[in-house]
């Protein structure tokens, strides 16, 4: 017998749920109050992933950064979606700053942010 799961709300949070509960084989309906999905914050995010240039490193943050990156040029691949790495580049404006900066660099080593130079 498929089970049969109802998720309320058709943002980022919902379908992301919605998703992993049909790839275990179960049959999912998308309750969404609106016209269409992402109608609210899901839909003006900046479309913008997090390399895990500020999180400490291997803090979960910085594990999940990591991990959803990987995971998300993955899905693009595999769905023929386009993916730019476009990039980053972070600057101190004052010899003041050259000390956050080298934490910056230090972590993002440690985070294996992808095309880091530095």
């Amino acid at each position: 017998m498929t089970e049969h799961v109802g998720i309320i709300g058709g943002g980022i949070v919902g379908l992301a749920i919605a998703s992993a509960i049909a790839q275990r084989g179960a049959q999912v309906t998308v309750l969404e109050k609106e016209t269409r999905v992402a109608a609210h914050q899901s839909g003006h995010n900046s479309g913008v992933l997090h390399a895990g240039l500020y999180y400490r490193a291997g803090s979960l943050k910085a594990q999940l950064c990591t991990r959803g990156r990987k995971m998300m040029a993955e899905y693009c691949q595999e769905h023929g979606l386009p993916y730019l790495e476009g990039g980053k580049v972070v600057v101190a404006k004052s010899s003041d700053e050259l000390g956050a900066l080298d934490q910056i660099h230090a972590r993002a080593q440690a985070n294996q942010v992808p095309g880091f130079a530095g």
